[in-house]
């Protein structure tokens, strides 16, 4: 894995006021937890940017008073209205332990499916291993080229020298799926078939929300119709009782 260095300097007074200062001064409180207590400082916010506002992991050697540390983020705290980073956890590493870790997946290649008129599923970006710090990756790399439609790759499907997966082994990391179109007895309307369960929950959501306007929208063209047949039958009434 990857290692960026990163400069801090010791909190002295550890208190909420100086925190808000130093956030003023662009910089960020931070914490280092893992080792023998708990150190808390301040690192620049420009420096931290690079770790955080990126989809790759890294390991960071820390330098805070002159003392190094090999350490990986663990946890970050944004603002709930300006989602400006206001404070950042690091969990220092050691040869001899394990640590657990999310770090992304990368696909590789154009499958056969894909090729032959499938889509491509991409379900899980973001995988948590357990790993000694020799053994951690950048990435995992998935090699989709020889996937069929109907194929997929769950994370018990994966080997990788030194990691232990932690997600559920029947969790489907991406598969490819038959973009098949089915008519509709009613109406003769192609429509595109659905499924449900390879959907991200951002595509599910996007899908429900698309589905309810469309029946919303079916609903009250409905109600229109049969609004507009009920007046013509009244109208069709009062020229028949004018006639007569």
């Amino acid at each position: 894995m990857e290692t960026i260095t990163l400069n801090g300097s010791p909190r002295t007074l550890e208190t909420k006021k100086e925190a808000q200062n130093l956030r003023r001064e662009g910089n960020i409180p931070c914490v280092l937890y893992g080792g023998e207590g708990n150190q808390h400082f301040f690192a620049d916010e420009r420096q931290l940017a690079k770790l955080i506002f990126t989809p790759n992991v890294y390991i960071v050697k820390l330098n805070v008073d002159g003392k190094e540390y090999d350490t990986v983020i663990r946890d970050i705290q944004f603002h709930p209205v300006t989602d400006k980073v206001i404070h950042v956890d690091f969990f220092q590493l050691f040869e001899d332990r394990k640590v657990d870790i999310r770090i992304p997946v990368v696909l590789n290649g154009t499958s056969i499916g894909v090729k032959n008129g499938g889509r491509l599923r991409f379900n899980t970006k973001l995988l948590k291993i357990r790993a000694f710090p020799s053994a951690l990756l950048d990435k995992i790399d998935i090699n989709i080229e020889k996937l069929k439609i109907g194929d997929s790759v769950k994370v018990q499907d994966l080997s990788f020298a030194g990691l232990e997966f932690l997600d559920s082994p029947n969790r489907v990391v991406t598969a490819i799926k038959a973009a098949r179109l089915m008519t509709e007895i009613e109406g003769e309307e192609e429509a595109e078939e659905v499924d449900l369960e390879s959907m991200s929950e951002e595509e599910r959501a996007e899908y429900d929300k698309a589905k309810a306007e469309k029946e919303a929208a079916e609903g009250e063209g409905k109600g229109k119709g049969e609004e507009g047949k009920a007046k013509e039958g009244e109208e069709t009434k009062k020229e028949e009782a004018s006639a007569e």
